[in-house]
């Protein structure tokens, strides 16, 4: 199934889960080796793993990088390029203290688009690759990951739309004109870091009123 969307899709960039069923996974995974070798391949531990030994046959897939592979954290040296998603969540020290290959930043859980662009210079100056991406944000908080993305060049972001979206039936009309120009304008509107933290800061107000008056939008979204 992972193959056939890629061949479908022409996609440049693939992220997948694993440690649920590794036979199943690494036996997909190796399908899309073949299929699409020079596509950018992303794993997710999900921190599943308890050594580095587990992940061999996964390193071996060269992989972008493993997203927070081992239950003990990053702080250690592992023999393939890891990201960071929870650990940066918890302790921003990891982008000092950790050697990275990417850092995750999702504004639902990292505090706003202002401060995952100062996070993205701290990155940036440890040559750490930059992947925006969501927690199944509802299409407000989305349209500030949009425009985020919009304003960071780094690696793919993983902005594709989810199934709740459908489900809510809400769109970016919430937005007023300004902020929806800036989503659309793509990097040439929106690579002005300064008018990405003014619009988030301008719509602080309508994502707190839009949490209360939308039932049902998940703009926190899950871990």
């Amino acid at each position: 199934m992972i193959a056939a969307l890629a061949r479908q899709s022409s996609v440049a960039a693939v992220k997948i889960k694993i440690g649920a069923d590794l036979a199943g996974e690494l036996r997909q995974l190796r399908e899309l080796r073949q299929i699409c070798p020079a596509a950018e391949l992303r794993l997710d531990g999900n921190r599943r793993f308890a050594h580095a030994g587990e992940l061999a046959d996964f390193a071996a897939l060269r992989p972008r990088f493993i997203e927070e592979p081992l239950a003990s954290g990053l702080r250690a040296d592992l023999p393939f390029p890891v990201a960071a998603d929870e650990t940066l969540q918890r302790d921003d020290t990891v982008l000092e203290e950790a050697t990275l290959a990417a850092a995750i930043l999702k504004p639902m859980t990292l505090g706003g688009p202002a401060r995952c662009l100062a996070l993205a210079e701290r990155a940036r100056a440890r040559d750490i690759g930059i992947v925006v991406s969501h927690s199944f944000d509802g299409p407000l908080a989305r349209g500030h990951a949009l425009a985020l993305a919009a304003a960071l060049p780094g690696l793919a972001a993983g902005l594709a739309p989810h199934f709740a979206l459908s489900v809510l039936g809400v769109t970016l009309a919430l937005i007023d004109d300004s902020w929806a120009r800036l989503v659309g304008g793509g990097a040439a509107c929106a690579r002005d870091k300064s008018a990405v933290a003014r619009a988030a800061r301008r719509h602080d107000t309508a994502r707190r009123r839009a949490r209360c008056s939308v039932a049902g939008a998940n703009f926190r979204g899950a871990p």
